[in-house]
């Protein structure tokens, strides 16, 4: 009887295990950084942005997402919020030992984009992705936006801007972090706005 009852909860165990990674299976690549999976649930990856369909590397970022994860079974680590409003899961993705989000900035068909309260791998991600600037790979292969004398930051934000971007543009001073460079602000850890795109 306890024999029997062992191998059954065997069974049952395996059963949802061989479900879960069927769940996982990437079956969809939506753009660069998200993917469906083969349970219906949409991924964004977290901390990380590709270009958009009509910009510069937009078809090489898919393209190596495609690489990574197409038909493969992924793990999923979420951080402290799980969904966004658009209701994707918010993960880092990994197969096998490989982190998607933090790939693609090595291969710098992405930037940072911190949000938070999902920072766990932010100032790896910052790392990587300035190795990337360094080595003039993907989009920071592209000649850089006009130069600005210049750029502003919400001190509780993540995000940089131009000193005219409505974003900033009504903030006292004593609100904002102020950068010589572009370049500065991309070390700091943040992303350009998507808005004035500095």
């Amino acid at each position: 009887m306890v024999l029997s009852l062992l191998f059954f909860s065997l069974h049952v165990f395996c059963a949802r295990e061989e479900r879960k990674t069927e769940e996982n299976r990437v079956i969809e690549i939506l753009d660069g950084d998200t993917i469906r999976l083969s349970n219906g649930i949409t991924v964004r990856y977290i901390g990380v942005d590709t270009p958009e369909e009509g910009e510069p590397f937009y078809l090489e970022a898919k393209e190596a997402n495609e690489r990574l994860v197409k038909d493969e079974t992924v793990r999923v680590e979420l951080d402290l919020q799980a969904r966004d409003k658009y209701d994707r899961m918010l993960a880092y993705v990994y197969v096998d030992t490989i982190m998607v989000n933090l790939q693609l900035l090595k291969e710098g068909l992405a930037v940072i984009y911190p949000y938070s309260p999902n920072l766990r791998h932010l100032q790896e991600f910052c790392a990587v992705q300035k190795e990337a600037r360094e080595e003039h790979l993907g989009i920071w292969s592209l000649p850089p936006p006009p130069k600005e004398p210049r750029y502003l930051a919400l001190k509780d934000s993540y995000r940089f801007h131009r000193p005219n971007c409505l974003a900033v543009t009504d903030k006292p001073l004593e609100e904002l972090r102020v950068y010589s460079s572009r370049e500065e602000a991309l070390n700091d850890c943040l992303s350009p706005c998507r808005s004035c795109k500095p």
